[in-house]
């Protein structure tokens, strides 16, 4: 065969080859275009969606049937107590017995312990069997025993951390037994500046179960302004709500504090 022949042949296959392609392409992006135009338009108001051949569509795997909310009432309480065992309960084991040397610790640590007595209040919604109930008590007597040896420390602390931090301003900070702090100095011979440093300390106080916080402008003076803070024993569960403690019984906020 001549080389004309050869070439002529060549070029006849390249085109056959040619339209095969572009008509593969073709057809791949009016399936690809069919099934945007499907998507873009399935939420227009009155648009019908035409049957597509199921054989230019690619198979999607089938999904899994999504969990039926809400549980059931004994479902829930099962739930609740195994999160008890398995989450909350070594949670609240594994609390420190101390406070923390870190200070922005602090903050968290707070957080944790009212997140565990949220926990609590939640399993108080529920009817739990008396088997139940004997799990969230553990959680109740792990959280309290933690906070009896926790929140005394941590107070001690702040009382240490505020002395450092207010000793360029002539103040000093002690602590008078184990949950009243008492601030002594010159700037505190006016009110306003008593009741400026009180309205500034008394939410961090309060969440750290003080009990009360006296101001002297003078070491010298036997009295001095005294504010009665309403904080739960150390080893009682209640919540924090941001205005004060909420009992996990009854759930009614403490009162605020009070001037004497």
């Amino acid at each position: 065969m001549s080389d004309g022949v050869k070439s002529t042949g060549n070029r006849a296959r390249l085109r056959w080859w040619g339209k095969a392609y572009l008509g593969g392409v073709a057809v791949s992006a009016v399936v690809f275009g069919a099934a945007h135009m499907l998507s873009a338009n399935a939420d227009r108001p009155g648009f019908i969606a035409k049957p597509v051949n199921p054989s230019l569509v690619p198979s999607q795997p089938a999904s899994s049937p999504s969990p039926q909310f809400p549980l059931p009432i004994q479902d829930a309480a099962s739930a609740y107590v195994e999160r008890v065992q398995n989450y909350w309960l070594p949670e609240a084991r594994g609390l420190p017995d101390a406070a923390p040397v870190d200070d922005s610790a602090f903050g968290k640590l707070l957080t944790q312990i009212d997140g565990l007595a949220t926990n609590i209040e939640d399993g108080s919604t529920l009817a739990l069997s008396a088997q139940q109930q004997k799990a969230q008590g553990q959680l109740v007597a792990a959280l309290s025993a933690k906070q009896k040896r926790l929140l005394p420390t941590m107070r001690r602390k702040y009382a240490d951390m505020l002395d450092g931090k207010l000793f360029r301003r002539d103040i000093r900070v002690e602590m008078v037994g184990g949950a009243t702090l008492r601030l002594t100095g010159p700037i505190f011979v006016r009110n306003a500046n008593v009741e400026d440093m009180e309205a500034e300390l008394e939410p961090v106080l309060a969440r750290l179960r003080f009990r009360g916080v006296e101001y002297r402008w003078s070491s010298y003076v036997a009295e001095g302004l005294k504010y009665d803070l309403a904080a739960p024993a150390d080893g009682e569960i209640a919540r924090w709500t941001g205005n004060g403690f909420a009992k996990m019984t009854g759930f009614e906020p403490l009162e605020g504090s009070s001037r004497r």
